[in-house]
């Protein structure tokens, strides 16, 4: 299996209605780690349902509140969590709120109507054998180096999840038309 598809993440929003939870929605994000902290790095407008740049809803219904991303555990033949070496993965599912005393709970960059993402900080005890791979300790060997006019996928859960599949998938097809990074 290819690191990189270690490092994405499904993302399912939620809004609270009624002490109920209802679908806003799906999404992707990824892991990334600075220091000792982990994070799932996904788009502003996921988590607030508002296009940054016309601050206007992005589609009918409620704004999402909760967050629920999957990540990867390694597993016994029971699917019972166990440390690494393991016979097999699976997916388990984190629940986040995004607010906390009516303030978000994630961090954004200051223009954030001009840089659509977000970090959500997480607690990696919470989260048991966590078997994700954070983007950037993923090797990053020459081959990878991107130029222009290279073709390149981009990972995630476009559409819909399946469960036939819970590592990812090339999402689109793209080429890089710019030479800056």
């Amino acid at each position: 299996m290819d690191a990189y598809s270690l490092s994405v993440a499904l993302i399912e929003l939620f809004a609270s209605q009624n002490s109920q939870l209802a679908s806003c929605g799906l999404a992707t994000g990824f892991f990334y780690r600075r220091g000792d902290a982990l994070y799932l790095i996904t788009n502003w407008h996921v988590v607030t349902g508002v296009d940054p740049t016309t601050m206007m809803p992005v589609e009918e219904g409620p704004s999402p509140d909760v967050l629920v991303f999957h990540y990867k555990q390694t597993v016994d033949t029971t699917g019972k969590p166990i440390p690494a070496p393991a016979p097999a993965m699976a997916n388990f599912p984190k629940q986040v709120n995004l607010y906390q005393a009516g303030a978000p709970t994630w961090f954004e960059h200051s223009a954030r109507q001009n840089v659509d993402v977000v970090a959500v900080k997480l607690s990696q005890s919470d989260l048991g054998v966590f078997a994700n791979v954070p983007v950037n300790e993923v090797d990053q060997s020459p081959e990878l180096q991107a130029a222009a006019g290279m073709d390149c996928f981009v990972l995630g859960y476009p559409g819909m999840y399946s469960t036939t599949s819970p590592f990812g998938t090339a999402a689109t097809r793209w080429t890089w038309i710019s030479g800056s990074k």
